[in-house]
């Protein structure tokens, strides 16, 4: 299925975006396949290339290929086309930095989970371990690489259960894994990657939304980074918190290490600070509007003084940042097409269950003629 979305500006500046079309591909899902899709709908209702301005796709190869990708033939028809990363699955991607001992710990602790949820046998044997502890989950969360919120809700129920975890290692005879488990050095490592992947799925969440641009993720993603700041200064004090445990410096700089790493994708993902760009790596005709621009204090409030700039600038900042309407449309989905209902054509459907606009039900119903049995 080819959900397609699209996102307007009024004269007032509100932002109003809905699905477009959803469109099934009934053979391949190649990138020609989507613009073939998608021509036939612009062809059929009258829709000009040359009005559209951005298009936003997940990473797929049929969608960012350098050669047959999507985005690539799309340009074609209009090569001012801006095309923009999902930030949302750049931000998943962020989230799998990790250096190579954090990895290990991690793999370690899905090991743990999936000998605990192995049988039926062990899950219930495990539930009763937590109840008489008087613990507040009875069982563990299994993780899934496309769910990208579950790594950290994974982490963060095994860490809220690690004594009983650790008991149950010790009745059933796995002392190996128990007794790494139990290492003070995994037990640390665990709480730094319950946390900080607690903090990427709140990321995650905040990025997700209807009628958000790129200035609205911008600053999520900007206090997320000053976070991580914060985060890096406090490490000279953490020796400081524990009276009992003494962090190692080889663990600190790991994790440090990993903070700053993070740091720099994130950096990545958006534009920088307008005001300190290079104005060399500009095109010409914008050079001499951009030193104006740098060098205006109330430019921030005034973008009617320099058109080109403001021009460029709404074809980046106005599009889709995230593919959140689409991913919500395959949601959707799911509900609409049940195991009992699997022939039926959702688009119609799928229209009203992702439109903004409320139907009015009551007044549908009130303009049919009921037909009574007799």
């Amino acid at each position: 299925m080819s959900p397609q979305t699209r996102q307007t500006v009024h004269s007032s500046l509100y932002t109003h975006e809905e699905l477009l079309f959803s469109e099934p591909l009934k053979t391949t899902t190649k990138g020609a396949d989507v613009l073939q899709a998608v021509s036939q709908f612009f062809e059929v209702n009258g829709l000009m290339w040359e009005k559209l301005v951005g298009v936003c796709t997940d990473g797929a190869p049929a969608m960012l290929g350098s050669r047959s990708g999507f985005v690539k033939m799309v340009k074609s028809k209009n090569p001012s086309i801006f095309a923009m990363h999902c930030v949302i699955h750049r931000q998943a991607l962020v989230a799998k930095t990790l250096p190579d001992d954090l990895r290990e710990d991690l793999n370690f602790a899905v090991e743990v989970v999936n000998y605990v949820k192995s049988s039926a046998l062990n899950t219930r044997l495990f539930a009763a371990l937590c109840e008489s502890l008087n613990a507040d989950h009875m069982a563990l969360l299994y993780h899934t690489e496309v769910r990208w919120l579950s790594k950290g809700n994974m982490l963060g129920r095994i860490y809220e259960l690690r004594e009983a975890v650790a008991e149950f290692l010790e009745q059933r005879g796995r002392r190996t894994m128990c007794r790494a488990f139990k290492s003070e050095h995994f037990q640390l490592s665990l709480a730094y990657l319950a946390d900080i992947f607690e903090a990427l799925n709140s990321l995650n969440l905040k990025l997700q939304g209807a009628n958000a641009n790129v200035m609205a993720h911008y600053d999520i993603v900007q206090s997320f980074i000053a976070k991580i700041s914060l985060w890096l200064k406090q490490f000279s004090r953490l020796n400081e918190l524990f009276n009992d445990k003494y962090i190692s410096e080889d663990l600190i700089r790991k994790i440090k290490g990993h903070l700053r790493k993070l740091q720099d994708e994130l950096f990545t993902i958006f534009l920088t600070n307008p005001f300190l760009v290079n104005v060399e790596d500009l095109p010409h005709d914008l050079q001499e509007e951009a030193i104006e621009l740098q060098f205006n204090s109330l430019a921030k409030d005034s973008f009617e003084k320099y058109p080109k700039i403001s021009s460029q600038s709404l074809r980046i900042l106005v599009p889709f940042s995230s593919t959140y309407l689409c991913e919500t449309g395959f949601s959707a989905l799911m509900a609409l097409n049940t195991q009992h209902r699997n022939r039926l054509n959702v688009e119609s459907d799928l229209r009203c269950t992702l439109s903004p606009t409320p139907p009015r039900i009551d007044n549908l119903v009130a303009n049919k003629h009921c037909q009574y049995s007799h």
